[in-house]
């Protein structure tokens, strides 16, 4: 920290108060500059993940469909009832 005194001319103390000044906003551009990074950084991370998060709810969405569409082939009588109940329920809701 520079010091600042009465013995020194005011063009003294301005001229070191102007380099205060530099150092300080130096100081706030390379704070500034790490915490783009940092964020840079953390949206890359998240990208990444819910990349990955998507591709396997796409895995279990595409498995849930087989396993729906084997059982409606195995039992389509049970199958289409199931279907007209929730839509008869659905359509009691709605209404309401």
């Amino acid at each position: 920290m520079t010091a600042y005194n009465n013995n020194d001319s005011a063009a003294d103390n301005t001229a070191k108060i102007r380099q205060s000044a530099e150092a300080i906003r130096g100081d706030v551009l390379k704070t500034v500059q790490h915490a783009k990074e940092g964020a840079r950084v953390v949206a890359d991370e998240a990208k990444v993940r819910a990349n990955e998060y998507g591709t396997i709810a796409r895995e279990q969405l595409s498995e849930t469909q087989d396993v729906l569409v084997e059982r409606i082939r195995k039992q389509p009588l049970q199958a289409g009832l199931a279907a007209f109940g929730a839509g008869f329920l659905l359509a009691l809701l709605l209404k309401k």
